[in-house]
């Protein structure tokens, strides 16, 4: 959860010296249209590796096509890269603009239904659905059918009891 908190606080820290680094970052979101800018939120959902179109697909509730599609766009656009054919990455700071986005615009169903599909794409082949399941043992954790818990060393029910002043969640 340290290694969360301290994720978090990397953008508004480089922020808290130099406002224009968000500022900078937040122009290229405020360009997307809508379907852009839910896509470009709810990929940051899956963690910090590159995300394939199968895992882009479930994570925006759409058919690999119309994944593959936004999240070429969004590479156009400069928010995302693709180091290789349908896979996709954020570049440096966008990702943590992207999830803090998420936190702040989506509801917190509307982000675990994302990690609910995507922790159903089958792993292998380099999908990304370890990423996703790493993300998901970091989010609010909720009944989500007859899903495992994510294998993670404290339970969100702990860490909401951690002292805040120790990385807890406050």
């Amino acid at each position: 959860m340290s290694a969360l908190a301290g994720e978090r606080g990397r953008l508004a820290e480089l922020s808290r010296g130099a406002p224009a680094v968000e500022e900078t970052l937040r122009r290229g979101y405020d360009r997307l249209d809508g379907e852009q800018a839910r896509a470009f939120r709810l990929l940051a959902l899956a963690g910090g590796g590159a995300v394939t179109r199968d895992v882009a697909a479930a994570l925006l509730g759409t058919d690999a096509d119309r994944a593959e599609d936004l999240a070429e766009e969004l590479v156009d656009l400069g928010m995302l890269d693709s180091p290789v054919p349908g896979r996709y990455r954020y570049p440096g700071l966008l990702r943590l603009l992207a999830r803090g986005l998420a936190e702040r615009t989506d509801t917190w169903a509307e982000r675990r239904a994302a990690l609910a599909r995507a922790s159903d794409v089958r792993p292998g082949a380099g999908d990304g659905g370890t990423f996703v399941r790493a993300a998901a043992a970091v989010w609010p954790s909720g009944p989500v059918g007859r899903r495992r818990p994510a294998p993670c060393a404290m339970t969100w029910g702990r860490a909401r009891r951690w002292p805040s002043g120790a990385g807890g969640v406050r």
